[in-house]
């Protein structure tokens, strides 16, 4: 995209709306942190590469050839339309642009109602962390009650996927399980606690705090200390020191990532503020 009016993020013959998005969000926190802006115009391009992706409905095109000047709207990527709007959303709130207020909306909309307008769609919610997080970014610039409910649907889901104290052994206690008999998967307990985190906050700035929500996240940051390699707890691997400070892939799976770290070291970040001072 080097020659065109919007910037991509991919490789070899491949851009992705997904990567695209989550540059966005990198560069925007970059320059709320420092207020070094050399960056802001390489984050319009790619808000204009997002927009430039945008169907009618508020879904997106997911990939797109830049040699060919091709846009690849029949492949679906799980996450990539969330992370885009996430993108749009905070460079909005950064810039005060306007001309981000509408595709944001039609990209929430689509989320919470539109993908899941056919017979099926009544009976499961999909992985849809980067909407609830979307959705608090967007607030107060786009503002929809629709929003609050979905994502408050959302965080009962994960409360009942939740394993509570007493159901498993008590390491177990504050991971997401699909029933009993499958181990909890550390990343989505960070990702699905970054989703929380967004819909307490929101809930927050509609006036009706969700305690059901906030119980959640709680158990799921105890769970997430709880599972951080330490030295006393990463002696078997390899190199004890370079895992200190890892999440696994479960606790009994002994590979890292760099996603299980990021997610869940975003969650402890984004969940530090309704954290208690006390012990809970």
């Amino acid at each position: 995209c080097q020659n065109k009016p919007f910037a991509c993020v991919g490789k070899e013959g491949y851009a992705d709306l997904g990567s695209a998005g989550l540059a966005l969000v990198a560069i925007v926190e970059y320059t709320e942190a420092t207020k070094d802006q050399r960056y802001l115009p390489l984050a319009r391009k790619l808000g204009q590469f997002i927009l430039n992706m945008q169907k009618e409905n508020g879904d997106f095109c997911h990939q797109y050839e830049p040699r060919k000047d091709k846009k690849n709207c029949k492949d679906i990527l799980l996450y990539y339309a969330g992370e885009a709007t996430l993108g749009l959303a905070r460079l909005q709130r950064l810039t005060g642009d306007k001309r981000y207020l509408r595709p944001m909306e039609r990209a929430l909309d689509f989320l919470v109602d539109g993908k899941y307008r056919f017979f099926m769609g009544k009976f499961f919610i999909s992985e849809d962390h980067w909407t609830c997080i979307a959705a608090e970014a967007a607030y107060p610039a786009v503002k929809k009650e629709a929003y609050l409910e979905f994502c408050r649907a959302f965080g009962r889901l994960n409360h009942r996927a939740q394993v509570q104290r007493g159901e498993a052994l008590a390491d177990l206690w504050g991971g997401f399980a699909i029933t009993p008999f499958f181990m909890p998967h550390n990343t989505p307990v960070g990702s699905r606690s970054e989703a929380n985190v967004g819909t307490y906050l929101l809930s927050q700035h509609w006036g009706r705090p969700d305690p059901l929500v906030r119980e959640t996240i709680l158990a799921a940051m105890r769970y997430l200390v709880d599972q951080q390699l330490r030295p006393e707890s990463a002696y078997l691997l390899p190199n004890p020191k370079a895992a200190s400070g890892g999440l696994t892939q479960t606790p009994i799976r002994a590979q890292i990532r760099i996603d299980y770290v990021q997610h869940a070291a975003a969650a402890m970040a984004r969940a530090l503020p309704i954290i208690p001072e006390e012990p809970w």
